[in-house]
């Protein structure tokens, strides 16, 4: 995979990054070793190519695998070298391949929110999990604005156009953090966390930014209905 990764998503990534304009900044709060979590906002399907594009250092992404096509997955899997989640469950087996990329020292991407919206909403409790899972595990939050429009079928068209509007995706990195020594019950302390967590991403971002702090889960619908 890492022949895909640097021979197609990459250039991928770079090319989409050119065309849109796209600008990232904060990029020296990145440490460029050791286990590194990024966490921030998603609008739409193509801003996680920009994100890519923007870590200086090999990074493997969490993606949901519900209500997407199961092809497109494959893909993305084979490109870019994702974890697929069933955020709907409990996916020990993601979880644990997640943590091991921290735990090797890797670099690990995570949008926690869950959803592509435009606001953000509450976040997912495993970012929590994720940022404890190993000693010196170093969070950097990010924040996207100006991509709300980046859907696949916008993003195919501008590789060939070019983009209709000027507004050029912004992609903001704060600093590097670890979370404080444990002090609470687990429950309360995975609140905590994430609750500093999602205050360092709201930092980055405009204030008609911040949703409401809830995460909505999709429910699949029943087999035969």
């Amino acid at each position: 995979m890492k022949l895909a990764y640097y021979g197609v998503a990459i250039p991928l990534a770079r090319l989409l990054f050119w065309r849109m304009g796209a600008v990232a900044k904060g990029v020296g709060n990145i440490p460029r070793s050791g286990p590194v979590l990024f966490a921030g906002n998603h609008q739409r399907e193509g801003d996680g190519l920009l994100v890519l594009r923007s870590i200086p250092r090999r990074v493997r992404t969490i993606v949901k695998s519900d209500n997407e096509d199961p092809k497109a997955l494959y893909l993305l899997n084979l490109l870019a070298d994702m974890i697929i989640l069933d955020r709907n469950s409990s996916d020990y087996d993601a979880f644990r391949e997640a943590r091991n990329v921290l735990k090797s020292g890797g670099a690990l991407c995570m949008f926690p929110g869950a959803h592509r919206t435009f606001e953000v909403i509450g976040f997912h409790p495993g970012v929590a999990s994720l940022a404890r899972c190993t000693d010196g595990v170093r969070v950097v939050p990010f924040g996207i604005t100006h991509a709300d429009h980046l859907s696949v079928r916008e993003v195919i068209r501008i590789l060939f156009r070019g983009p209709k509007t000027e507004e050029r995706p912004t992609i903001r990195f704060g600093a590097s953090f670890q979370l404080p020594p444990s002090h609470l019950p687990s429950k309360q302390q995975r609140e905590e966390d994430v609750t500093i967590i999602r205050r360092r991403v709201l930092d980055l971002l405009p204030p008609t930014m911040e949703g409401e702090n809830v995460l909505y889960v999709v429910e699949r619908p029943e087999k035969g209905s």
